[in-house]
């Protein structure tokens, strides 16, 4: 191997550790260096595979998923020169896994990819779980309690402060073993199944990528209260619609124990009765979490506003292929510098929609927006 790829091997085994986010940056990483140098990527692919039980098999799913979801990049070419490690892969109880590989190596003809599915709507796995006799919640709550009393699990991930945990994916590892067993024999709609149980994993992607720091001009949802008041639109190209934030903060000390608290802060302008939506979908499965506000798509329709079709990042256009909506969110806010994996654990988690100043005048004129910041803050 080159110096280059002995690097993305290094970076390949930050996927071992089993903390989300670096699960996500890994995979973003892919997609970023197919589209730049796919050649580069042959030798540290197939060292991952070959290497592949030192990998959890949730990190296995994800990047046969990528290569599957991601199909006009990591093109036939690419695939036929890493099918022998594919191959290896195949088990007798994971019907995910055993499912991408044969589509990846025998891909079938005129079958439908689900592309489209907005990273906001509710993911439909459980329903579909639970038609097919699947207790979700026993499952779940034998799950969490599995987890919980993991003394290795605990001690990576458990803040024992805050009683939090940290993003990760030996829950995911769990869920996908249990899940992938009651499959794994089936014989017909294959596909069906496939479609219902898989991580939309490009959204997911384009979500991560709205990842910004965190803007100067908001209050902590701490100091906010509900109230109304007028929007500031003076010298400003970009004009934020409506934001969210939530807060994990202390609660003071009860009964000699510390207590904790979160705060959620929604703020978003005058606007149609149902354009606003937040997504609070947070499941066990931390890497399905999604945490999002946005407009719905009934009102995106009505204002002829259309999803930019690329991979990078949640953003809309308008009729003249002008940028005029954008998503942003971030995760900041530490106790402390970490130096654990249980102190990465953020206490302000937020999302934004910025719209262009020229069509927000436009909307206002017409009587779609109004010109007032409605703010209202939850405890939960």
């Amino acid at each position: 191997m080159s110096i280059e790829e002995i690097l993305i091997c290094i970076l390949l085994s930050k996927m071992k550790i089993g903390e989300v986010e670096r699960q996500k940056w890994v995979l973003n990483f892919l997609v970023e260096m197919a589209k730049s140098n796919l050649e580069i990527l042959k030798k540290p692919i197939k060292w991952l595979l070959k290497n592949q039980e030192k990998f959890l098999e949730v990190s296995i799913i994800l990047i046969l998923q990528l290569f599957y979801d991601y199909k006009e990049i990591f093109n036939d070419k690419f695939i036929l020169s890493i099918s022998e490690e594919i191959k290896q892969l195949h088990r007798n109880d994971s019907f995910m896994i055993n499912y991408l590989i044969e589509e990846l190596l025998n891909p079938s003809k005129g079958k439908k990819q689900n592309h489209n599915k907005m990273i906001l709507v509710k993911n439909n796995k459980y329903e579909f779980l639970k038609k097919n006799k699947f207790d979700v919640e026993k499952t779940f709550k034998e799950i969490r309690e599995e987890v919980f009393l993991d003394k290795t699990i605990g001690k990576l991930f458990i803040n024992r402060i805050s009683n939090r945990m940290l993003p990760n994916l030996y829950i995911s590892n769990i869920i996908q073993k249990k899940i992938n067993s009651l499959f794994v024999n089936v014989k017909e709609d294959k596909n069906d199944i496939f479609e219902s149980l898989k991580y939309d994993l490009i959204n997911l992607l384009k979500q991560q990528n709205a990842l910004i720091i965190r803007p100067k001009d908001l209050r902590f949802p701490s100091e906010l209260s509900n109230n109304k008041e007028k929007i500031n639109t003076e010298n400003k190209k970009w004009i934020r619609l409506a934001y969210f934030e939530k807060e994990f903060c202390d609660d003071g000390y009860h009964k000699n124990k510390l207590q904790f608290k979160e705060k959620v802060v929604i703020q978003y302008l005058q606007m149609p009765e149902g354009a606003l939506g937040l997504n609070y979908n947070l499941t066990l499965d931390f890497l399905e979490e999604t945490l999002m506000i946005f407009l719905e798509d009934k009102i995106l329709k009505y204002l002829n506003l259309v999803e930019k079709k690329s991979i990078e990042k949640k953003e809309y256009y308008d009729y003249s292929l002008n940028k005029v909506l954008i998503y942003n969110r971030w995760n900041t806010g530490y106790s402390r510098f970490p130096d654990h994996l249980s102190d990465e654990i953020t206490k302000l988690n937020g999302g934004e929609i910025l719209i262009e100043e020229r069509l927000l005048k436009e909307f206002q004129w017409f009587g779609i927006f109004g010109n007032k910041l409605i703010t209202e803050v939850v405890n939960i």
